[in-house]
């Protein structure tokens, strides 16, 4: 679909040009992309006692 590839090519960008953070301003905010480094679900993960690495079933 389009928004599929609209989001590929929108991270295609954006790690070319550097950016950390691209916003879809079309609406209310929305994230598009951000780089890896600034995904704190591993973190929160082990906050909360899950490994990261651990296997979920059934969810």
């Amino acid at each position: 679909p389009i928004q599929e590839r609209v989001l590929s090519a929108t991270e295609e960008v954006a790690t070319q040009e550097g950016y950390d953070y691209v916003f879809d301003k079309s609406k209310k905010v929305l994230f598009m992309y951000a780089r890896d480094e600034h995904n704190l679900n591993d973190s929160v993960l082990r906050e909360l006692g899950i490994s990261p690495s651990q296997e979920t079933e059934g969810r």
